[in-house]
């Protein structure tokens, strides 16, 4: 999956030992493995048994829903202890992305309206809910961050200083 990763971050921690350290695999000594693979349709395939799948800007990958399909065997022999985080800002392509349809779906409430809600104060800005499906739903505004909470004009005061259009701030910044 799109991953960019640091990779002499983690050689500062001590007595941290790798057994294999490389763009597609990070093996620390005694622990599991790490694969970083690209966004195709097979890049899974074929792995052994994944717990953790982090598929990044899903909304943003033209594949979104085939490279997820062919992700998802690959935890079966882990069963309940498998976990899938899919994570996105919206794309331009908004509620017709695959991410978008997976995040409406299964909802005991209105998708669409709760976004809104977050956005406009009538929720808190770190919600979540559990789906039909059992899958859990988060949005995270900016509002929740320590820091950029207490910015005055946050909004106004990056899209000025980012230079960035009105639509890009609120995709971006406003969970849009």
């Amino acid at each position: 999956f799109p991953v960019t990763i640091q990779q002499n971050m983690p050689a500062k921690i001590e007595g941290l030992k790798f057994t294999t350290k490389s763009k597609t695999e990070v093996q620390p000594e005694g622990c599991g493995k790490i694969w970083f693979r690209p966004s195709t349709d097979n890049a899974a395939r074929s792995l052994e048994s994944v717990s953790d799948i982090l598929i990044d800007e899903h909304s943003f990958i033209d594949n979104a829903d085939e490279l997820y399909a062919s992700a998802a065997p690959t935890q079966e022999a882990v069963g309940d202890e498998a976990r899938t985080i899919i994570a996105s800002t919206m794309s331009e392509s908004g509620k017709l992305s695959a991410f978008w349809q997976m995040f409406a779906a299964d909802n005991p409430c209105d998708a669409e309206d709760m976004v809104e809600r977050v956005k406009d104060g009538r929720e808190e800005p770190f919600t979540y809910w559990i789906d039909n499906a059992g899958w859990a739903k988060v949005l995270i505004h900016w509002k929740a961050h320590p820091i950029y909470s207490s910015i005055p004009d946050f909004l106004e005061k990056t899209k000025r200083e980012k230079k960035l259009s009105q639509s890009k701030l609120e995709r971006e910044y406003n969970l849009s």
